[in-house]
C-alpha cells in the first residue's frame, strides 16, 4: 500500500514529503482512501494550513519566452526581457484549482503560423527569497477565431499548469512541477 502526502498526494518515501516538502505526522492517508485529503479531520487541517502557507510563498510570475511577447503596439513580438503578463497575481492562493488569466491579450497561434508546433516557454517565478523557473511545452491546436491569453493554474497536486486561449476555449497546455525545496 502506498502512503501519499495529505498536502500534495505525491507518493510519500519517508517522513518528509519529497515534492512539497510537508512533514509527515504518523497518521496518513494512503492509497486505500478515495483522495490524498480524506484523511482525518486533524491531518487534513494540518494538511490546508501547511498548503495555504505553501503557495502563499511562490509569487512574481512573469513569462520569459520571446514567442509570445507582445510589442508596445501590441502587433507583434519583440524580443528582450521577460514580461510579466501575470502582475495582478499576488500569490499561488490566487490561482489555486482556477485559472488566473493575463492581463493582456496575446496573438492567436494560427496567426503566427505555429499551430501544431511545440513551442517552449518559461515562467519564473519566487519561492520564498529564491528564483526558479518552470518551461512548458505547448504545441497549440486550431486558434482561429480564439483571442488568446496566458493562463496559470496551480493545481490540486500543488503543480503549475499554463495554459493558452481563453475562458471558452483552450487551445494548448502544459504542466510543471514547482520547485517548492532548494533542488
Amino acid at each position: 500500500m502506498k502512503t501519499l502526502c495529505s498536502c500534495c498526494g505525491s507518493e510519500i518515501t519517508g517522513e518528509v514529503c519529497d515534492y512539497c516538502g510537508m512533514l509527515i505526522p504518523s497518521t496518513t492517508a494512503t492509497s486505500d482512501d478515495n483522495e490524498a485529503g480524506n484523511a482525518d479531520g486533524a491531518l487534513a487541517d494540518y494538511a490546508e494550513k501547511y498548503r495555504k502557507a505553501l503557495l502563499s510563498s511562490v509569487k512574481n510570475f512573469s513569462v520569459e519566452s520571446e514567442s509570445f511577447r507582445l510589442n508596445d503596439r501590441r502587433t507583434g513580438f519583440d524580443a528582450g526581457p521577460g514580461r510579466s503578463l501575470f502582475g495582478n497575481l499576488k500569490d499561488g492562493n490566487a490561482c489555486r484549482g482556477r485559472i488566473f488569466w493575463s492581463e493582456d491579450w496575446i496573438a492567436n497561434p494560427s496567426a503566427l503560423g505555429i499551430e501544431g508546433k511545440e513551442q517552449e516557454i518559461a515562467v519564473a517565478y519566487q519561492v520564498g527569497q529564491r528564483k526558479e523557473e518552470a518551461v512548458f511545452r505547448l504545441v497549440p491546436e486550431n486558434s482561429e477565431g480564439v483571442v488568446c491569453r496566458l493562463g496559470l493554474m496551480i493545481d490540486e497536486g500543488l503543480q503549475l499548469v499554463l495554459v493558452l486561449g481563453n475562458e471558452e476555449r483552450t487551445v494548448a497546455s502544459d504542466r510543471a512541477r514547482i520547485k517548492w525545496r532548494k533542488q
